[in-house]
């Protein structure tokens, strides 16, 4: 069972992700938006859903493109 697993499972937010969201404001702002979006029926909890499903394709594709791959290492 993965860490996150772990957190999931007991209801609880990994420090490290809290840590990070309280250095990165514009993050805050982005969830506080996206929640106040949901909640005044702006937007769906699924759209919602698709947001947060595009901003993990975004962050592996980034993550893809500036770590080196295994092969680049040799």
């Amino acid at each position: 069972m993965g860490e996150v697993d772990l957190f999931h499972r007991y209801g609880r937010i990994p420090l490290l992700t809290v840590e990070e969201l309280q250095e990165q404001p514009s993050a805050q702002l982005a969830l506080a938006e996206l929640q106040r979006l949901v909640k005044t029926g702006k937007i769906t909890n699924k759209q919602r859903q698709v947001l947060y499903a595009e901003f993990a394709r975004v962050y592996r594709d980034f993550i893809a493109r500036v770590l080196p791959q295994k092969e680049d290492i040799n």
